[in-house]
């Protein structure tokens, strides 16, 4: 089937059911007419899912309800129906502003240079209560260098970007392996076919949320650190002029993963505040990681402090030394 829309919007639903009218709806009503929605119902154990999706079908929207494959299955499976010349994500119950669409649409119609356009957004915790703190995630502005996409703080999400599907099939789109931080590696091997771009305007909201949501659980915020730092380490082997782990060894890659730093460093502030919250179990757990990643004296030092601290009453002194080890680079 020939491509005749301008732009697939592509969701990977899995539960969230009362988030569904706004957040779906909101694409609908985008201020831009030349695009379709693709909703993929990944086994969502709720039914009410599927009800809501239903009560928005119009010519739009293609709904898909399929098993649970996860969330790169989802995504995977959202794209290969799509028929548009560019593919703009849109996170399960997120809301993408009126003018998204048409505004990064046309930076990529007038940039054929540019592979993928972000932009800014806000970030919005939400609870069973409904909206909570508001905060803008305005990391960068223009034009994204190669580097920020490896050794910093990944300047662009995921929900929010748009980007030619050309150059994502070209690559090989999102990869299995990665569970999480699927968005770093598919950005890693995106940014060869052309440049990212972050308009400098707030277009999209972000949910963080607090039941089912990676960025306020840490166990599964550790294993995107992890996965993140493995993205980088494939990348770091392709540039040395050779095939990435995945491609040679394929799902036993995870195997040779390289100790990482940035992990290190993320357990240990993970550890650091599950002990001042009196979690011991937990911190003694991301401790343990902490120090497998890469021993130095912080996190020796956290980890003497949370083996004592099984004795109860030497805890409290110990909470002064807590605030002199923050201190340490």
């Amino acid at each position: 089937m020939g491509s005749s829309i301008k732009v697939s919007i592509c969701v990977a639903q899995y539960n969230r059911a009362d988030r569904i009218s706004e957040s779906i709806g909101s694409l609908l009503a985008q201020d831009f007419s030349d695009f379709e929605v693709i909703v993929v119902n990944d086994g969502s154990p709720d039914n009410k899912v599927r009800e809501e999706l239903e009560k928005l079908k119009c010519e739009k929207l293609t709904i898909i309800h399929q098993d649970n494959t996860g969330f790169v299955g989802a995504m995977r499976k959202a794209i290969d129906n799509a028929r548009g010349d560019y593919i703009a994500i849109h996170g399960a119950g997120d809301i993408s502003l009126p003018n998204r669409i048409r505004t990064q649409s046309e930076f990529l119609d007038k940039n054929q240079d540019y592979s993928l356009v972000s932009c800014h957004y806000t970030d919005v915790e939400i609870d069973n209560k409904g909206e909570g703190k508001r905060k803008l995630f305005a990391l960068t502005t223009g034009d994204v260098p190669e580097s920020d996409l490896t050794y910093k703080p990944t300047p662009i999400g995921h929900g929010e970007v748009m980007y030619r599907k050309s150059a994502y099939s070209n690559v090989g789109g999102y990869r299995h392996f990665f569970k999480f931080a699927q968005d770093k590696d598919l950005w890693l091997r995106l940014i060869k076919t052309g440049k990212f771009f972050v308009i400098p305007e707030n277009l999209y909201e972000r949910g963080l949320f607090k039941n089912d949501g990676i960025a306020t659980n840490h166990e599964k915020l550790y294993l995107q650190k992890v996965l993140m730092a493995f993205a980088v380490q494939c990348y770091e082997m392709r540039e040395a002029g050779g095939k990435d782990l995945l491609d040679v060894y394929g799902i036993q890659a995870g195997l040779l993963r390289k100790p990482s730093r940035k992990v290190s460093d993320f357990c240990f502030l993970t550890s650091l505040r599950l002990y001042m919250n009196d979690n011991l179990e937990d911190a003694n757990t991301f401790i343990k990681r902490s120090l497998m990643e890469n021993k130095n004296l912080k996190n020796l030092l956290l980890n003497i402090i949370i083996k004592l601290s099984t004795v109860h009453a030497i805890k409290t002194p110990l909470i002064y030394t807590l605030k002199k080890i923050r201190q340490l680079k």
